[in-house]
């Protein structure tokens, strides 16, 4: 798909990526993932449960025992490319990923994948 605006990795479209913070008590994650997924017109309870879902995922011990994760998570959301411009029914799943490689840091980068997709199809 030449000039398409997805992702050649699974034909999703990024919607966006955030370093989560240490510690959220602002809520400036739950207004972030709202501004950055306000096109998508997903009913207030979803996104409750979206960023309760994020939130579990960030403080959730998963990282190898051998070493320490250097940073906080990065966070990047994703959505399927054939997302409708009005309100439809929703779901999602995340995926943890531990890079041990990471460009951003000397030690094991973790990163929690938000994937939005339209139910029903």
């Amino acid at each position: 798909m030449n000039g398409s605006p997805l992702s050649t990795d699974h034909n999703w479209l990024t919607l966006g990526g955030l370093d989560l913070p240490a510690d959220d008590t602002g809520g400036s994650v739950s207004g972030w993932l709202a501004r950055t997924l306000d096109g998508l017109n997903l009913r207030p309870d979803l996104l409750d449960k979206l960023g309760r879902a994020i939130q579990a995922a960030a403080d959730r011990e998963g990282a190898p025992r051998r070493e320490a994760v250097s940073a906080a998570p990065r966070l990047v959301v994703y959505s399927s490319p054939d997302h409708p411009a009005v309100s439809h029914n929703w779901g999602f799943f995340i995926i943890e990923k531990f890079d041990s490689l990471s460009a951003r840091s000397a030690g094991p980068q973790r990163t929690i994948e938000l994937y939005l997709y339209r139910e029903g199809r």
